[in-house]
């Protein structure tokens, strides 16, 4: 894997203007195999000048299936990183470090036999090559040029999908049969060989020198053109070629496009600054000029929080918490990631997130005709985060990519008899849009947040002992979230996760209103809710603060229903005095005409099942336990 192997020179196969050829994958537009800019606008050391890279693209095809990508998906996928989500792994180190075993990057081995290992399996594997070049001339035996293991490794592309390896061994096997398929295009007797890896990348080579590598994703069309050159923010038509004439960009020519222009103008250093103006200015030119782009995607969630009955003769004591809600964003976003991989330091990492036409509708229902005592945790609606598009994963280095999650929590201390139902909605003027490190500043202004109240109900059902104040919490969240995990050997050693969350909670207010001294032959009820945005990063990467922080951007408390007297109903409503928990309908809360009823997204099971009913007690026993323990609880 050195330069002048299969790198400079002045034949037709070679380099020319000094350049280096990359071992890379097929590239997109059948472009050519040479990195589109100089190493060293790449990288902010000064690296070795026999250090190859090795490069590697990949690209999210999930767009037809599971959102609408802005620029529109015309139903053809291009594979240019500046038109569709991609990321972009590039790493370099000497050839005693670093080997490439693809036929494309000039390996002069095939490999057979190849293992199909499973996602989460982190185990030692082997495969087996053989030499398809009789002499002495070839480089299939350049994996010991190092010292064999801790060699980092390109595998061949028919041991896909894994992409980077750690060598444990490599030898020869003594007349070792070769596939049919192989042997008639080979030499009498060929060197076969047997290779050991595992996805440790951060054991590197006893002795060895440092593998730089980088790392850059976004769903954003121009990052390319930020990332990799120093061109204006999605200017893409026009730049000069060596030659000095104008040359214009096309598909099938976009790395030579990049490299000519840095061979010509030979611009400063980029990718790094001494300070954060750099990547912030890229950031600002490209938002500014696109804040619509991104990944399309709308949500719906339900959720029972609570159902549960207890007999109460001759009636029965129950409780229905529901939660339900919707969620549309276009989210957009650009990260790169520069470190090493002997020391795994990636110190260096710059992101921006846009969320663009975001709406979120929560509403909450309490059906209640009960005594209820009751705190829970916070719990995931859905059994794992959903997947957003335009996630990318690099099996034993890393994972990246947007989620959708909601969790949910349920707390009171009261007696309801009735149903209450309420919600809030929230839009954003402007894009909801912050980057990291913090020290970017650059986060939303709580000025683009406009809430607005939904419809409230409040509808009594039938006597009930309430003798004391109290209140049932229903709080929902929903969050839009970004992780960032970087591992070795399976064990993770970052697992950075920034989120926009959303908080909301109804709470239902409950005054005393059994007595001599009460004026109101009914209940007392009032509803509040409370927005909170917040972006909250866990275990951050280096120089994006420290533990575990919150950053509120909104907040805002409303009295939707002031406190009121809600007389009884004369007749007694059998729903609300009878419901049992297999009577619970799975139909949608209505929400102003704007809830899709997307049954997959509809969950029927219980977040916090009471099958006995632990946390209710009977609504008409004047001294049931749940009246004193109000009293108590009121009087400190």
């Amino acid at each position: 894997m050195t330069s002048n192997r299969h790198g400079e020179g002045g034949s037709f196969n070679g380099c020319i203007a000094g350049r280096e050829q990359v071992f890379c994958c097929d590239p997109p537009f059948n472009g050519t195999a040479f990195l589109p800019v100089a190493l060293d606008r790449l990288f902010p050391e000064e690296l070795p000048a026999a250090a190859p890279p090795v490069y590697y693209e990949s690209f999210d095809h999930s767009g037809k299936e599971y959102q609408e990508q802005y620029p529109k998906y015309d139903g053809t996928f291009a594979d240019d990183p500046n038109g569709e989500p991609f990321a972009w792994t590039i790493m370099v180190g000497s050839e005693s470090d670093v080997q490439s075993l693809r036929k494309r990057d000039g390996s002069h081995l095939e490999a057979f036999d190849c293992p199909t290992p499973a996602k989460g399996d982190y185990s030692v594997q082997s495969f087996k090559a053989v030499c398809t070049v009789d002499g002495g001339d070839n480089n299939c035996e350049d994996i010991t040029i190092g010292s064999v293991r801790g060699t980092i490794i390109r595998l061949p592309e028919e041991c896909g999908p894994d992409e980077w390896v750690r060598v444990i061994s490599f030898k020869q096997l003594d007349e070792h049969h070769v596939p049919a398929n192989l042997t008639k295009r080979l030499y009498a007797s060929p060197k076969v060989y047997e290779i050991k890896y595992d996805y440790n990348l951060r054991q590197l080579r006893r002795g060895g020198g440092e593998v730089h590598v980088r790392f850059d994703a976004s769903a954003h069309p121009g990052y390319w053109d930020v990332g990799f050159s120093v061109l204006t923010a999605i200017k893409e038509v026009v730049a000069s070629s060596p030659s000095g004439s104008s040359k214009k960009r096309s598909p099938t020519e976009w790395r030579e496009f990049h490299m000519d222009w840095f061979e010509q103008h030979q611009s400063k250093k980029r990718g790094y600054s001494s300070n954060d103006r750099w990547w912030l200015t890229r950031f600002t030119n490209l938002l500014d000029a696109h804040s619509n782009y991104g990944l399309k995607k709308d949500y719906h969630f339900e959720q029972l929080l609570y159902n549960a009955a207890k007999p109460c003769p001759p009636l029965t004591a129950q409780l229905t918490a529901k939660v339900a809600g919707d969620l549309s964003v276009r989210l957009d976003y650009g990260i790169s990631l520069i470190g090493t991989l002997r020391n795994f330091d990636f110190s260096e990492a710059y992101a921006f997130f846009n969320l663009d036409g975001l709406k979120v509708d929560t509403m909450g229902s309490l059906d209640a005709n009960a005594g209820f005592r009751y705190e829970s945790q916070k719990l995931q609606l859905l059994d794992t985060w959903d997947p957003f598009g335009g996630s990318f994963n690099i099996k034993g280095l890393w994972t990246v990519g947007p989620y959708f999650d909601v969790t949910a929590q349920i707390q009171g201390l009261a007696t309801v008899s009735g149903k209450i139902t309420s919600g809030m909605t929230f839009t954003t003027e402007k894009p909801f849009m912050f980057m990291f490190p913090q020290s970017l500043e650059q986060f939303p202004s709580s000025s683009i947040i406009t809430p607005h109240v939904l419809n409230t109900k409040i509808e009594p059902y039938t006597n009930a002992n309430i003798s004391a104040d109290g209140s049932i919490t229903l709080t929902v969240v929903p969050s839009l979230g970004f992780q960032i995990q970087l591992d070795a050997f399976g064990e993770s050693l970052v697992d950075t996760r920034i989120a926009s969350s959303f908080s909301n909670a109804m709470t239902v207010r409950v005054g005393a209103s059994t007595g001599s001294n009460s004026l109101c032959d009914g209940a007392i009820y009032g509803v509040a809710y409370s927005l909170d945005v917040d972006i909250s990063v866990q275990n951050p990467l280096p120089g994006w603060g420290s533990g575990a922080h919150n950053i509120n951007i909104y907040g805002v408390d409303k009295e939707l229903s002031p406190m009121k007297c809600y007389p009884w109903k004369s007749s007694t409503n059998k729903r609300g005095q009878e419901m049992s928990a297999n009577t619970i309908s799975s139909s949608g809360l209505y929400l102003g005409g704007d809830f899709a009823k997307r049954g997959d997204q509809t969950s029927d099971t219980v977040l916090f099942p009471d099958i006995l009913g632990g946390a209710l007690r009977c609504p008409k026993k004047h001294e049931d336990p749940i009246g004193r323990l109000q009293q108590r609880h009121r009087s400190l």
